[in-house]
Parts: structure tokens; C-alpha cells; sequence
């Protein structure tokens, strides 16, 4: 019987889950989810960069999850400024060139041809690559062997601080009420005070209020609802399903790529295509927004997915600008503070398969 449970459990893991018949798969998943008290929606078979699994969308206390083996694998990333194409180098050396720029020289001034030769000569520079090298490694996490146990994962990250308000709540509010009439019929939502969110419905008038929380707070919240917030290499796992590239699926930028604030400005609404923000081979939505950064916990908090737009904000380009959303991305200088900011932090649940 140990002998069985074993050869079970053994089956939750790569590579052995990957070699199951789809009818075994469907069958261990619904016993797990009958144990955990999970309802299976349906099973789906996810690809995505080269990866693929078969799992079950399941839910729970409203919130979809999907099924995520676990594995013995590699994580973290360690390379060198020739691991990237010319493209790739030619975006950060333009960066690069803009922070350089001194006073007397305007890059504004300077006609296209000029500009490609002062980057054409930058990516040769031996010290911009060491520079590139330096910096990529010093903020990215060391490669190691790890043990992923198998997890059921919330599929989409929850807003933090952010709490929907009842109606009968709304209507006592006369200014929140006018607020929400006054809005434009196009706006996704206006806010008051920084405190207040409120949005039109059709004809009702909806609402969210801030409530200030801590990360501590946050994680026995969590926990308290019989979840736990991911750890830094789970989530690293998620995002890159143990790749041994920067970004899931290589090394370089894929400049055909539409970002969420980084260059969808301009564009018209039918070429807002983020493609990112569709299910990854595991079936999860992650990664594809800098801005919005998602906490995990290993005996302390920190951040995983974004850096909150610094970069971007930074005007550091396409490459660096997206890089915080690496799924190796790491901050040595991060400072978390004791209050969640629910402007940037989102939390994601995961249910820990024993």
C-alpha cells in the first residue's frame, strides 16, 4: 500500500506527471481536489514558449486554479552581456547613450544616422558589456537546484487594500454618488481622495475603498482562509517553468510584443493586443506588467514580477523597462516598508499539496 501511495504521489511530480495518460491525470487531480475542496471546471491542455500541461481550472471561495506539478529543478539565472542578440544590446545602448548624455550634447539633436552609429559603436564597447553583465547579474537570483512540491495555484493575482463597498454603504455617500454620474461614460473608474474608487455599472453605481493593510496583515488573512502566499522560487517556477533564459521564452526582448506602459502609447485600441496577459503553459496570468508586483514570503516578504514601474518610469527602454517581470528579476536594494501598497502589490494564493 506505502508502495502505491508512493508511486501516487511520485506521479504529482515532473517527469512522471507529464508521462500520465490523460484519464490518470484527470483522475489523481479530482481526488486532489475533492481532499482540498476544490470543483474542477474543466481540464485544458495550456501551451505556451515551448512548454505544455495538461491540468484541471479549478475553483474555490470564487477564485479559478489550476493544478501545477511539482519538480526537481533548476531556477535562477547567471549570464553574460553575449547571451543577447544585437537587438536586444541596441536597445539598451540607446538607454544607455540617454543616460550618458551631457550638457552640451543633446541627443535630441543628434539625426537618426548619428544615432545609430554612436549605438552601433556602444554594443562594442568592452565596458558596456561588462556593465550590461554586472548589472543583469546583480539583479537576478543565483542559479540552484530546487525542490518544487506540487501546488494548486490561483490563476489571476488579487488587488490588495482595495475592499468592495455594499450598496447600502454607497448610498449614504451623496458626493460618492455625484462623482459617479459626473464620470465619463469611457473611464474605467475615478477616484477620490486616493480612498474611494467608484464606477458605473450599467445603471448601478459600484465602489471599492482603500483599507490600509500590512504585510503581516496580509499573510494571516491569507493563511487564515487555508492558503499561503508563494514563495520567491515557486513563483519563479510559475513564471518560467524552470527555464534557464532571463524572460520565458529566451533571452532577448521580442520587440513584436505590445507592453502594457512601456509602448502601447499611441496605438489604436484594435492593436492593443497583450498577448502576455493570456495563460502561460501552466495556465496562470502573470508577468506581463511591470507595474504591478506581486508579493511572496520566504521568513520575510518581498516581490517578485515587477518593481512597480520604476524602470519604466526611469525611461529605461523596452528591455529594461519589462525586465523587473522577469521571472528571475531580484532587487538587492529592496526595501518592502511595513504597509502593502495597494497601488502596485498583489497577492496570489496557492494551496500546498502535502
Amino acid at each position: 500500500m506505502d508502495e502505491l501511495k508512493n508511486k501516487e504521489f511520485r506521479a504529482l511530480y515532473a517527469p512522471d506527471y507529464h508521462l500520465l495518460a490523460k484519464s490518470e491525470k484527470e483522475r489523481l487531480i479530482a481526488e486532489l481536489a475533492a481532499q482540498y475542496g476544490l470543483k474542477i471546471k474543466g481540464f485544458q491542455e495550456f501551451c505556451r514558449f515551448g512548454k505544455s500541461i495538461y491540468t484541471a481550472i479549478l475553483e474555490k471561495d470564487g477564485s479559478e486554479f489550476v493544478f501545477v506539478p511539482g519538480a526537481k529543478i533548476r531556477l535562477g539565472w547567471q549570464g553574460k552581456a553575449e547571451d543577447f542578440s544585437r537587438e536586444t544590446l541596441e536597445d539598451m545602448a540607446d538607454t544607455f547613450l540617454a543616460m550618458e548624455e551631457s550638457e552640451d550634447e543633446d541627443m535630441d539633436e543628434w539625426d537618426d544616422e548619428k544615432i545609430e552609429q554612436r549605438i552601433a559603436a556602444k554594443i562594442k564597447e568592452p565596458a558596456f558589456l561588462k556593465q550590461i553583465t554586472d548589472y543583469f547579474n546583480e539583479y537576478t537570483s543565483e542559479p540552484e537546484e530546487v525542490l518544487i512540491h506540487p501546488l494548486f495555484v490561483e490563476r489571476y493575482y488579487q488587488e490588495s487594500c482595495w475592499e468592495t463597498v455594499e450598496q447600502t454603504e454607497i448610498a449614504k455617500h451623496k458626493n460618492w454618488l455625484e462623482a459617479a454620474h459626473q464620470a465619463e461614460a469611457n473611464c474605467s473608474y475615478i477616484e477620490i481622495d486616493q480612498e474611494v474608487r467608484l464606477w458605473l455599472n450599467g445603471k448601478d453605481i459600484k465602489a471599492k475603498q482603500y483599507r490600509e493593510i500590512s504585510f503581516e496583515q496580509l499573510k494571516q488573512q491569507v493563511e487564515e482562509e487555508g492558503y499561503f502566499l508563494p514563495t520567491r522560487r515557486e513563483w519563479e517556477y510559475f513564471a518560467g517553468g524552470g527555464c534557464d533564459t532571463l524572460f520565458a521564452w529566451g533571452n532577448d526582448m521580442d520587440f513584436s510584443l505590445v507592453l502594457r506602459n512601456i509602448n502601447d502609447f499611441g496605438l489604436a485600441r484594435e492593436e492593443k493586443i497583450y498577448s502576455l496577459e493570456e495563460s502561460n503553459f501552466f495556465g496562470l496570468v502573470l508577468a506581463h506588467d511591470p507595474y504591478e508586483r506581486e508579493i511572496v514570503y520566504d521568513e520575510q516578504f518581498s516581490y517578485k514580477g515587477g518593481d512597480g514601474g520604476c524602470n519604466v518610469c526611469g525611461g529605461l527602454g523596452m528591455v529594461l523597462g519589462y525586465f523587473p517581470a522577469s521571472p528571475y528579476y531580484q532587487d538587492p536594494q529592496e526595501e518592502m516598508g511595513e504597509n502593502v501598497n495597494g497601488g502596485f502589490d498583489f497577492f496570489r494564493k496557492v494551496i500546498r499539496i502535502a
